[in-house]
């Protein structure tokens, strides 16, 4: 059996602190889910709005942080704080995947880099920012910054432009460097910046001179640099960091617009990139089912197609643990077969909880603000009164593959079998046979489980991989000849 930790935060312990960042999140999400703003203004509001709340919480973590070492224990308040922090970070999130038009591909492209923490306020930001809003001005389009969400690591700003039905898209790296203020017109204080552009695309840097105002309490006076920014922009530290910023946007902007069907390498590494489009519909009735039934009843649960078990728990004081030690769910997922497949000895369980915690790997699926559900059940996630555990067996999941004609080895492994899963199957075309292997399966498995779409999607996802990469041997072959 193979178990993720359950994240349990409960509403009537959390720390006053952390309930009112808490609430802010909501109204935020709130404007968002509800889609009542008319034009980008709104929605560059809401991302200022969303950057200024998550660089509070990140200061209030960092504060109580140092209490804990001080007082050398465990803080719940701590906990709280960074439940906060993780909260309005999926939230970003969510805003990215709506910004960008549901666009998994563009998501995954982005998000190939190491977590990035929350900017605080600084020269630098607020540089970034003004530039931001002047370029969105001067028609590159709406501007997606990239600090106030988890998934997006490469690059510091995505413009969106609308081409058609299609968006434009045009990932930038914003180097700022603080050249020095003015304080002619008290209160406010006048700042120059110099801002390098970066970028995978022709012509990808761009430097000028921009002028940034902003009230005196709202930014630390800093001293000149003391050497000028050519030098430092110039020096062979500095270019090595750049040249590895560029060829991550360069890689990014090859996954981005790679063609379906087509090999390409990225990274040094030939990619094959698959686009899925998939007929099965996910299980949001389901869901919003168990989650009235847990409203009335405590506790309620669904199998699906076998392999997975969603159950919710619900309590209007919020959820402990003894409120998922229900006997009803053992006794539920012995009913549905779940804990039984073909083969008893790949039986293993998984476990997985919506909301998720957080994780040093982006996270690939829809964020839960954007689940087809009552947007009071969002809200319950959010403040810890509703939870969903999901069970995985990786053994209906090989058994459902094997049925397909896929060969399934489940190596050992210390993470979820499911991911780890290797498939193969021998193709026939012609006097020529080819041997089809992958063991990318974990991305599109944790689809599955966090946006309910079932083990008929993870079969669709399989069969359009294999036949994508042998049309591309194929075409290999034939040109070879």
């Amino acid at each position: 059996m193979a178990t993720d930790s359950v994240s349990l935060t409960s509403s009537a312990a959390t720390g006053a602190e952390a309930h009112k960042f808490l609430r802010r999140i909501e109204r935020l999400a709130r404007f968002l889910i509800r889609g009542k703003y008319e034009d980008h203004g709104g929605l560059w509001g809401f991302q200022m709005d969303l950057l200024k709340l998550q660089r509070e919480i990140q200061a209030s973590v960092t504060t109580e942080k140092r209490e804990a070492r001080i007082n050398k224990g465990q803080s719940d308040k701590l906990k709280d704080l960074q439940h906060a922090r993780w909260s309005s970070r999926r939230l970003g999130d969510a805003f990215a995947w709506l910004c960008l038009g549901l666009d998994e591909q563009s998501i995954f492209a982005l998000s190939q880099n190491a977590p990035v923490p929350i900017s605080q306020e600084s020269h630098g930001s607020r540089g970034m920012v003004e530039i931001s809003r002047y370029l969105s001005s001067q028609g590159w389009g709406f501007p997606l910054i990239h600090d106030v969400t988890d998934c997006l690591r490469i690059g510091d700003v995505t413009f969106m432009r609308p081409e058609g039905d299609q968006r434009s898209l045009r990932t930038v790296e914003l180097k700022t460097r603080h050249m020095g203020e003015t304080d002619d017109e008290q209160p406010l204080m006048h700042y120059e910046v110099s801002v390098t552009f970066l970028s995978s695309e022709e012509n990808p840097k761009m430097e000028f001179i921009a002028d940034v105002d902003g009230r005196e309490e709202d930014l630390p006076v800093m001293p000149p640099p003391p050497t000028p920014p050519e030098a430092i922009f110039g020096s062979t530290r500095a270019d090595r960091r750049i040249d590895r910023q560029t060829q991550r946007m360069a890689a990014a902007l090859a996954r981005r617009e790679a063609k379906h069907g087509s090999v390409a390498e990225i990274d040094g590494r030939k990619t094959l990139t698959t686009i899925i489009e998939s007929s099965s519909v996910p299980h949001w009735r389901a869901l919003r089912r168990i989650i009235r039934k847990a409203r009335s009843d405590g506790y309620a649960s669904e199998c699906i197609g076998k392999a997975f078990t969603y159950a919710a728990f619900y309590a209007p004081d919020g959820i402990e643990v003894e409120s998922v030690q229900d006997p009803r769910l053992f006794e539920d997922m012995k009913a549905s077969g779940f804990l039984n497949s073909g083969k008893p000895a790949r039986n293993s369980i998984e476990i997985a909880s919506i909301p998720t915690d957080e994780q040093r790997a982006p996270q690939h699926f829809l964020p839960y603000f954007l689940y087809s559900i009552p947007m009071r059940a969002v809200f319950d996630m959010l403040h810890g009164r509703l939870v969903v555990v999901v069970f995985t067996n990786a053994g209906h999941i090989a058994d459902a593959l094997e049925e397909c004609g896929f060969e399934v080895n489940i190596p050992p492994t210390k993470s979820a079998p499911s991911y780890a899963m290797e498939l193969s199957s021998l193709v026939t075309h012609g006097d020529v046979k080819y041997r089809f292997k992958t063991n990318s399966l974990g991305r599109h498995v944790a689809q599955c489980i966090y946006e309910m779409k079932g083990i008929d999607h993870l079969i669709r996802v399989v069969e359009v991989m294999q036949k994508t990469a042998v049309q591309a041997v194929l075409e290999r072959d034939g040109d070879q000849q």
